[in-house]
Parts: structure tokens; sequence; C-alpha cells
């Protein structure tokens, strides 16, 4: 089956300006056109293979959804298109922000659509507290951090990391094994940005826990944990990990998705 390059750019152009008109204050165009570009080769090369998650699935997804005129995948370019608009609001001229969307629409080994939705949110989230100070950061150890903020009170930085976890309902057993799964990838996930540095460097660094793929049962029967979830690192003895409030995407209210926290997740009913 032949495909005509020209029309797919032009298609795939046109739905991004469609449900997220705001990608294009951070990209230009002719990242879709060099992306498209890429995708036919990449293609080429992994023909017969398990299909993988990147940018060019989530377009094709989108494509189908746009077609049907409902689907998941639309309620959340509608958020990742909010989320990108209040960024751009925060930070109108962020180069490296927009290197950042590139190198990732551009990287077709692997594209974490929601690792991205997690990132822009979570930095929303802890602006109306800290100032934000650098996206992407270099640690010490050569570990790189997702984001970089600072306490106005006492002037000194801290630092958060976003880890991604997805979660599919064919591996839930109950809600003990739920608690260590999580508990698991975070402590982890910690433990290898931190290895090697100093304890008093190390209790400046948080992981920031976000759960994808649950649904409202799951939701409900840890409700318990989800809410009081916290990582605390002891510096004095060299124990533990740090993280900050769990939180899942799931549409809550009027039907809305986006990220949530359990608390507010039940307050919402």
């Amino acid at each position: 089956m032949k495909y005509n390059i020209q029309t797919i750019t032009d298609n795939s152009i046109k739905l991004l300006y469609q449900y997220c008109p705001n990608l294009f204050h951070f990209i230009k165009d002719d990242v879709i056109i060099e992306f498209v570009k890429r995708s036919f080769i990449f293609i080429e090369e992994i023909e017969g293979e398990k299909k993988k998650r990147n940018f060019i699935s989530i377009i094709i997804d989108l494509a189908s959804q746009h077609k049907k005129g409902y689907g998941e995948l639309l309620s959340e370019f509608e958020y990742f298109n909010f989320l990108l608009g209040e960024f751009h609001n925060y930070q109108p001229n962020s180069i490296q922000f927009g290197n950042l969307l590139k190198a990732s629409i551009l990287n077709l080994n692997t594209n974490d659509f929601h690792n991205s939705l997690a990132e822009i949110a979570v930095l929303l989230n802890t602006i109306t507290e800290y100032e934000f100070v650098k996206y992407e950061y270099e640690l010490e150890n050569g570990k790189q951090i997702d984001l970089v903020f600072r306490n106005e009170s006492d002037k000194i930085n801290f630092y958060i990391d976003v880890v991604t976890i997805h979660f599919n309902l064919n591996d839930y057993i109950d809600q003990k094994d739920f608690e260590k799964k999580i508990t698991t990838k975070v402590r982890r996930k910690y433990e290898s940005k931190t290895v090697l540095l100093e304890p008093k460097l190390k209790n400046l660094i948080y992981i920031a826990p976000v759960i994808s793929g649950l649904k409202d049962n799951i939701v409900q029967e840890n409700l318990h944990f989800l809410k009081t979830f916290k990582g605390i690192y002891d510096p004095a003895t060299d124990i533990g990990f740090n993280s900050i409030q769990l939180q899942f995407f799931a549409k809550y209210g009027n039907n809305t998705f986006g990220l949530i926290d359990a608390t507010t997740f039940e307050k919402q009913g």
C-alpha cells in the first residue's frame, strides 16, 4: 500500500492545530514535517515488530478517534492543549521547553505522552507556591532532573523528577500488592536519581509520582493509600526516599480529564 507523504503531513498538522494549537507556541510546522519523514523510514525498519507507543501511534490513534468523533485521546489532547497554553502564559519564550518537546516528538523509539502531560501539570501545580528556576537540570552524579524550584523563604533550590507509572488493570491483584508496586517504583526512581550524592543534596530531591490508567473502582478501593502516600528521606541515617503527593490521571467533575489527587477526586464524587 502506497502512502502520500505530503497528504499525511498536511493531515497531521491539521489534526494538531485542531486539537492542540498551543503546541505551536513551542514548535514550528517543520518539526511535524520532519516527524512524518522519519516515521516512514522508522516504520519500514521495524516492519513486523510489535507496535511501539510513540508519537506515530499517538497521531494514528488521534486520527482514528477524530473520525469517530469520540475517544479518550481527544480528552487528553484537550487537557494537553490547556496545559501548554498555561505554560505559555507563564513562560512565553521558553526555547528550552520547545527543544524538549521537539526531541520528544522526534524520538520514535519511545514517546511517553502521559509523562509529558505529567511534567507540565506538576510544574504548573508547583509554581503556585514556589519559584520555577529551570526545566531539565544535571545533578553532580550526571543524572537528569525534570524540574528545579526555589523556596522563597530560604532561597534554597530543590529538585523534582516526575515518574509516570503506567497501571495495567490486568496486573491488579489486591490493595497490598498495589501499594507494594507503587512504593517500589517510586523508591527505585529516587535511588537511581540520587546514587552517589551526599545526604544534604539527596534531601533536596523529590519524586513526583503520577499514575496513568487507573479506573474509578481501583481508585475507590485504594483511596486511603492514594491520599496518604508520601515518601520521607532521613539524611541523618541516609534511609528512605522523598516524594510529593501522589496524583493520577482521571475523568472527574463534569467528565473533565486531568491530573488529580485522591482527596480532590473524593470530593468530586
